[in-house]
């Protein structure tokens, strides 16, 4: 089964958190590749920043977890 995870930016992190995680979440994607089949950013319609997807396989939504 596939489920797809949402993720909304906290602002209270400022503009820069993106940069700052950005290696470490790469490697966490690669680490589980054969889980997490596509990821991507999200934007507002103005091209600002806003969250992120995941489409994950799993057996069942407690391994998503």
């Amino acid at each position: 089964m596939h489920y797809v995870i949402l993720f909304e930016d906290e602002p209270s992190l400022g503009p820069d958190i993106r940069a700052k995680t950005l290696p470490a979440h790469l490697d966490f994607l690669a680490a589980n590749a054969e889980t997490i089949e596509s990821a991507g950013p999200l934007a507002q319609t103005d091209g600002t920043p806003h969250g992120g997807i995941w489409i994950v396989k799993a057996d069942k939504e407690a391994d998503v977890q």
